[in-house]
């Protein structure tokens, strides 16, 4: 982490998401735990939007608590869901950052849907970058620990996305890097800056995967994007690009 810490700050990003799972538990101490996870990233920590993962909220409404007391996130979503759930624009683009672990694993459920579409008829901005922790579609070792768990409730979510012509989506959970075509949106996930690696996905599942430590830059040109793939000292490994 502290590796990919020193690489990205040398890149000059605007803004950082990270993928959820900050820390492998959110017990009594999770505060401190947050707060030092802030501390690792130095100059980026003002610049960071978090996603919440499951290892996030091990203790439920308690973590909830904790990641509220150790950021200060837009509070534009649904209140039960304030600063777990909203969104933001950045130049030409709409930022939306869903729960796919509260108040349960492996569901973002009606309440965030509604306030999406919501949130959705509202942008003005020529591209949609959506991100939640679990994967609608995983493609390795969380098959079956995912969104896909719920696929009544996760067609409902897709469903959304492609009506709105959302540009990407960008998931964690799954130790891995993918990327995969789903319906026209591209889902790519990030899942393994610093833990264990996940099982490559088996042939046809995505259309690339890499399997190791690793972080993402998403370069926007309009409607023109680019998605690059890191090792965590900074080797470039991938690169795809792709227009809305």
């Amino acid at each position: 982490f502290q590796k990919a810490v020193k690489a990205i700050n040398g890149m000059n990003v605007d803004l950082v998401i990270a993928m959820g799972d900050l820390v492998s538990s959110c017990g009594s101490n999770c505060t401190n735990k947050l707060n030092n996870w802030k501390k690792t990233l130095g100059k980026l920590a003002s610049v960071i939007y978090p996603v919440q993962g499951n290892h996030d909220r091990t203790e439920g409404s308690k973590s909830d608590k904790a990641w509220r007391e150790s950021f200060s996130l837009p509070a534009n979503g649904p209140k039960e869901f304030k600063e777990l759930v909203y969104s933001f624009d950045y130049k030409n683009s709409h930022f939306v950052i869903l729960a796919s672990d509260n108040p349960e694993e492996h569901l973002i459920n009606s309440v965030q849907r509604s306030w999406l579409e919501k949130d959705f008829a509202s942008n003005k901005k020529e591209n949609i970058f959506v991100f939640f922790h679990e994967p609608a579609y995983p493609v390795s070792s969380k098959v079956g620990e995912s969104l896909d768990v719920n696929p009544k409730e996760r067609n409902a979510l897709w469903n959304i996305l492609k009506a709105y012509k959302v540009t990407a989506v960008f998931n964690g959970h799954e130790h891995i890097h993918s990327r995969r075509r789903i319906d026209g949106i591209y889902q790519f996930v990030f899942g393994n800056t610093d833990s264990s690696n996940h099982d490559l996905p088996k042939a046809g599942m995505a259309e690339y995967a890499y399997r190791g430590k690793s972080f993402g830059i998403v370069k926007v040109e309009g409607r023109k994007i680019t998605v690059e793939v890191y090792s965590v000292e900074g080797k470039l490994i991938n690169s795809f690009t792709f227009s809305n």
